[in-house]
């Protein structure tokens, strides 16, 4: 277990872990062995059996994000999306950015990022209602990282009451 700033707490499920299980299978995993509530406001970390792979992401605040537009075939994995950066958007997916897909019923998001070493992946599904996502296919939008938690909280890119970023050219 560790407690990241902000209160967040992770927790590190040591041993190997069959990462192509559903959020289904990995929230039974987290319920029936390890005894904790799944959808309890941590996070948790899985590795596979050869230590290659493991699930979780970094958040970074001062992360590029973009936005694929439209609707994304989101059974694709790391190399899938990666291909769709590289060869759709002209983008290099190796670099430190994030990349967010959303499938066609606007019901889950995954994120994809490199972070030097490998890709680290996460993925959002709602049980009821929808994501706000842009609906214009083949664009890729530049968003702030605090606008992917906008969409990610169920909000529109430009919610209604929220103040407007300004970038002031004079200092008192």
């Amino acid at each position: 277990m560790l407690d990241l700033a902000g209160g967040t707490t992770v927790y590190l499920a040591c041993g190997a872990t069959d990462l192509r299980k559903s959020y289904h299978g990995l929230a039974a995993i987290i319920k029936l062995k390890f005894k904790l509530d799944p959808y309890s406001r941590c996070m948790f970390a899985f590795c596979n059996r050869r230590r290659t792979s493991i699930i979780m992401l970094d958040l970074a605040g001062g992360t590029t994000v973009y936005l694929a537009c439209g609707a994304t075939d989101l059974r694709k994995s790391y190399h899938g999306l990666a291909a769709i950066i590289k060869l759709k958007f002209k983008l290099d997916p190796y670099s430190r950015c994030m990349f967010a897909f959303c499938n066609r019923r606007r019901t889950s998001i995954k994120i994809l990022q490199w972070d030097g070493s490998g890709f680290w992946i996460l993925m959002k599904r709602l049980d009821k209602d929808s994501f706000h996502w842009p609906d214009t296919p083949d664009e890729l939008q530049k968003v702030t990282l605090k606008e992917m938690h906008w969409l990610c909280d169920g909000l529109s890119l430009t919610p209604k009451g929220a103040f407007e970023e300004r970038h002031p050219k004079i200092v008192v």
